[in-house]
């Protein structure tokens, strides 16, 4: 990686799709909006070209109107290019992959630079500063005289008069005692509260940016890009808490991005994920062990490893199947089998009460067990769980064990990315994206896919383990 021309500027390697990268040196002092609208033009991205902004490796969208100066990716890095509010990763295909954007034709550019009149509205907030602040010096400049003031009589009140010289300090003007202080005109207020709104958004303080944003809104919701900002705020405060498990204050956070800007695909997408994590809670409240089954599992097909969900699934599942296989019977028994296997393959600590009941039920059921052949008894697929993401961000690491892998390899699907299993059964494979997500496959020496290995979910840092029963 070359070393960047000048200090304001820094290299990025920039994401157009999930296959598709560009290393690139930027000055980091224009804004994003230009650099990325310039950006998705010059690599024939879809457009407007004016709605394209930098994510970054968390997939969370930078503010247009900062330049990357004013981030935390000001010293280079991962950024992904992609619409504000239609990303392509949330762009997926019917069969469920992600179209790749159009790749670029010789070498990648080195720098962007580019140069755009102000516009009008940048101007006309330019000379409310600059009214704003020559009142203020006005006000403030320190004067020699004194000031005397005397209250209303027509009240009943003696006149009160008050002298001060103040060769220094800052002129005061002494005001009747009933009459209201002069506040900030609405427009002027709307403009404090924009800017103070940015610095708190540039500082991810998302409640006081969303509380000062709101005002703007609410005064002018035309006010400059307002709608764009204010629901960005929205929703990254939303991320925040959903993070830190409060999923019901996440879901109105969507919701308020979503009413200021209805076509937010990130925030749409995370208020179903979140409605649908309290659904699956207010049945279970409710005791209604089926549909809590049920809203659970349609959130992990939502997102994998969405809060707890994973967690709260298998502890449904436990406990449906214990009062099925309770009730007796050949085909209770074998649903129960059903609902133990399926808790057996979720990505949880602890397998012991499913494996267990997977053990009972196959004692009480009434056929008989299979009669051994001359070929080698041997464990029918793989079984795959999540061990930590404690890897380097573009690696995944898999262990497997109950078989020998001699000669075993796997791939990331779609990338050409690869590893090689040793004697103890260990493998692992680096070049992804940071956290990128994934699936991989198992094979053979000859080629082919091993039965439980094929297209199972993973991304960068995973850290995986698999047994072949």
């Amino acid at each position: 990686m070359s070393t960047p021309s000048s200090p304001t500027q820094a290299r990025y390697r920039i994401y157009l799709s999930e296959q598709s990268t560009i290393e690139v040196d930027i000055d980091t002092n224009q804004p994003i909006s230009q650099v990325a609208g310039a950006l998705a033009q010059q690599h024939g991205l879809p457009g407007p070209y004016d709605t394209y902004t930098f994510f970054g490796t968390d997939r969370r969208p930078l503010i247009r109107q900062l330049s990357l100066a004013r981030t935390p990716n000001a010293q280079g890095g991962d950024l992904y290019l992609a619409q504000n509010y239609a990303p392509w990763w949330l762009q997926a295909l019917p069969d469920g992959s992600v179209p790749a954007a159009p790749g670029w034709v010789g070498r990648p550019p080195t720098s962007v630079t580019t140069s755009r009149p102000l516009p009008i509205r940048m101007i006309a907030l330019g000379g409310i500063a600059v009214v704003t602040l020559g009142a203020l010096v006005w006000l403030l400049w320190p004067r020699d005289s004194a000031v005397t003031a005397t209250a209303p009589t027509d009240q009943g009140l003696p006149p009160i008069s008050q002298s001060t010289t103040r060769p220094t300090a800052t002129l005061v003007a002494v005001m009747p005692t009933n009459m209201a202080l002069p506040t900030s005109d609405p427009a002027t207020q709307a403009s404090e509260n924009y800017q103070s709104g940015l610095i708190a958004y540039d500082k991810h303080d998302w409640e006081t940016a969303s509380g000062l944003l709101q005002q703007v809104y609410d005064h002018n919701p035309s006010y400059l890009n307002i709608t764009d900002v204010l629901s960005s705020a929205y929703y990254n405060w939303g991320m925040a808490v959903r993070d830190k498990g409060d999923i019901a204050g996440a879901k109105e956070h969507f919701a308020a991005a979503l009413r200021i800007m209805p076509n937010h695909q990130l925030a749409s997408a995370e208020l179903e994920k979140a409605q649908t994590y309290l659904d699956a809670q207010a049945a279970n409240a409710a005791s209604d062990v089926v549909g809590t089954i049920e809203k659970f599992r349609a959130l992990l097909k939502l997102q994998s490893d969405y809060a707890d969900g994973s967690a709260r699934l298998y502890d449904a599942l436990i406990t449906r199947a214990s009062a099925i296989q309770a009730e007796g019977g050949a085909q209770n028994l074998q649903h129960a089998l059903t609902l133990y296997n399926e808790a057996a393959e979720l990505a949880v600590p602890d397998h012991s009460a499913a494996d267990t009941g997977i053990t009972t039920v196959k004692a009480l059921m009434p056929t008989p067990a299979p009669r051994p052949t001359a070929k080698p008894a041997q464990p029918s697929r793989l079984r795959f769980g999540v061990l930590n993401y404690n890897d380097a961000p573009n690696c995944i690491s898999v262990g497997i064990s109950g078989v020998n892998t001699g000669g075993w390899y796997f791939t990331v699907d779609g990338l050409h990315v690869s590893g090689s299993f040793d004697t103890g059964g260990n493998a692992r494979a680096c070049g992804l994206g940071d956290g990128q997500e994934v699936t991989i496959t198992v094979h053979y020496p000859d080629g082919s896919g091993v039965a439980g290995g094929m297209g199972v979910p993973s991304k960068g840092s995973a850290i995986m383990a698999a047994s072949w029963r």
